[in-house]
């Protein structure tokens, strides 16, 4: 339903703490740490077990008592970072953001292999976007799912996430995506190889990897 003008979300209200992700039709909502999702459904980028639409922000039963450090709307998929560091993805695989690349609609959860050992704290992902990047406590940067424009850093689409090797010794707080560039915020300023673009802010860099 579209709606003309601004209303309030009353589940939200009074929330002692409140995140919002917006994807392209749906939205992830952390209300106490807690996931909630509404929106358009047609992928099972809501996590509820099926493809039906929905009006009004409900609990995401999979997690339930489970609370999260993170989320990440996409554009028809959806990533979360549960307390215990483990990142779970569904929705869309068409592009590997989910598991293998295929047409399956994942409207249950799937753990992503490959990261053991690796404790994420922060997802970074985009309304237009088919891919997400995690990072783990020490600033280390991993990336999954479409790299068509070579947006993820990484050669070729990754349904296991990859660590973006020319990160490693670089400390990234920030990271912005659209459907086809991404924009990496260090805090270092050194130029790095191979990026196309580099904008120097005093001891800040913006690097766009397309």
């Amino acid at each position: 339903m579209t709606r003309a003008k601004p209303e309030e979300i009353v589940v939200f209200r009074d929330a002692p703490s409140l995140e919002i992700s917006v994807g392209a039709s749906h939205t992830l909502a952390l209300l106490d740490k807690f996931l909630y999702s509404f929106g358009v459904d047609d992928c099972g980028q809501l996590g509820q077990g099926y493809t039906d639409g929905i009006a009004t922000p409900i609990p995401v039963k999979f997690f339930k008592g489970v609370k999260m450090l993170a989320i990440s709307a996409g554009f028809r998929h959806s990533s979360c970072i549960t307390e215990k560091h483990e990142v779970y993805a569904w929705g869309s695989s068409k592009t590997a953001q989910v598991h293998t690349q295929s047409a399956i609609k994942y409207t249950i959860m799937k753990m992503l292999p490959g990261l053991e050992g690796v404790k994420a704290v922060k997802l970074f992902g985009g309304f237009t976007s088919s891919y997400t990047f995690i990072q783990a406590e020490h600033g280390e940067i991993y990336s999954f799912g479409d790299n068509g424009y070579l947006n993820c850093g990484v050669i070729g689409s990754a349904a296991i996430p990859k660590r973006v090797s020319f990160l490693q010794s670089k400390r990234s707080f920030a990271i912005i995506l659209d459907r086809v560039k991404t924009f990496i915020l260090s805090l270092e300023a050194e130029p790095v190889m191979n990026i196309s673009t580099t904008i120097l802010f005093d001891d800040v860099s913006i690097k766009t990897l397309q």
